[in-house]
């Protein structure tokens, strides 16, 4: 960034989600200088009444390659309560529906590959 010339160069390129169901981003500093990254996630299922969420807010840093990383803000796991784990099923293209419990105030989903 160049305050003199009001000119920003592009050094690199990359994208912080690698959807397109991530956008409107917006990053904040917080008091301790971590950069939280909040973002509106869409294009889910239409004829819901609804069209989009806030998304887990994101710690970014630059690792050090310069490369750009993120990962949800450490405060996410006191809204964890307990893990359920569901069998292991090929994925597809077609959407997978499980049931919530009915005390659900929020969902978290990881997933992992074999090598």
């Amino acid at each position: 960034l160049d305050l003199d010339r009001a000119q920003f160069q592009v050094e690199r390129r990359g994208r912080v989600d690698e959807s397109d169901h991530y956008y409107a981003t917006y990053p904040a500093a917080d008091p301790s200088g971590r950069v939280v990254l909040f973002g509106w996630v869409r294009k889910f299922p239409p004829k819901r009444g609804w069209n989009g969420c806030l998304g887990v807010p994101r710690r970014l840093w630059l690792d050090a390659a310069g490369d750009l990383c993120s990962e949800p803000v450490a405060e996410i796991a006191a809204l964890r309560t307990r893990e359920t784990v569901h069998p292991a099923r090929p994925l597809s293209a077609l959407p997978v529906c499980r049931p919530l419990p009915a005390d659900a105030k929020c969902l978290s989903a990881a997933c992992r590959t074999a090598p």
